[in-house]
């Protein structure tokens, strides 16, 4: 179903969103290509999402 309005994504790759260098961490990780899986809270209950980076 992919990333929906008021969905909170609390993970990539399992690098925990809690803090804004996390954040960006997890974002420069991701390289092109890749599959990455994605956690987030979706009316109170956890749901993890997959998408690839394009190249």
């Amino acid at each position: 179903m992919g990333l929906q309005p008021g969905d909170v994504v609390t993970q990539i790759n399992e690098i925990s969103l809690d803090n804004l260098s996390n954040g960006m961490r997890a974002l420069k990780s991701a390289q092109s290509g890749e599959t990455v899986s994605m956690t987030v809270m979706r009316e109170d209950q956890e749901e993890t999402l997959s998408f690839s980076i394009p190249e």
